[in-house]
């Protein structure tokens, strides 16, 4: 397989965008009231506007929002990036499969060993921030920058692994 397209802020404001949809989507999934599609969601003037319709008009929106309205070049790096994560979930769905494993089984097994942080690097980010910490003690912050760096690590590793698979 081919390395992924796009990189650096691009990317990022790409994989923003995309997060920013898929918590809009799971929002709205995960709501207590989850509604079918045919459901009445409001009535006006004596016609039903359907749960259906409300969502296909928030993918439209989030779709021109993230396409910049249809901007030619946006549209294909969003398609690009839509079509990379499609890659890359039926690559790691396969290779779980293969394992006998559930998807998120094998990300967990595959990312956690390389999510430890040493202390070291814990005490080296707190000394190159300590300005912007302000008056806070190492002790303080201690627990807090260990899971900002493994999750950093996580999602690295995490991509790290999911490149492997395209080679």
């Amino acid at each position: 397989m081919t390395a992924r397209h796009g990189s650096g802020p691009h990317r990022i404001a790409l994989t923003l965008s995309f997060g920013v949809a898929l918590g809009l989507a799971v929002a709205l999934a995960c709501s207590p009231r989850s509604q079918e599609p045919k459901e009445p969601a409001a009535e006006v003037n004596g016609k039903t506007i359907t749960v259906g319709q409300v969502d296909d008009y928030i993918k439209d929106q989030l779709f021109r929002q993230a396409t910049d309205n249809m901007d030619p070049v946006k549209l294909h790096e969003v398609r690009q990036e839509a079509l990379d994560s499609l890659i890359d979930t039926k690559l790691v769905d396969a290779e779980a499969a293969s394992r006998g494993e559930t998807r998120q089984q094998l990300m967990e097994q595959e990312t956690e060993a390389r999510s430890k942080v040493p202390e070291s690097a814990i005490k080296e980010f707190y000394e190159q921030h300590k300005p912007q910490m302000g008056n806070i003690p190492y002790e303080s912050l201690h627990d807090q920058i260990e899971r900002v760096l493994e999750r950093q690590q996580r999602q690295a590793a995490s991509e790290e692994f999911v490149d492997s698979l395209r080679k």
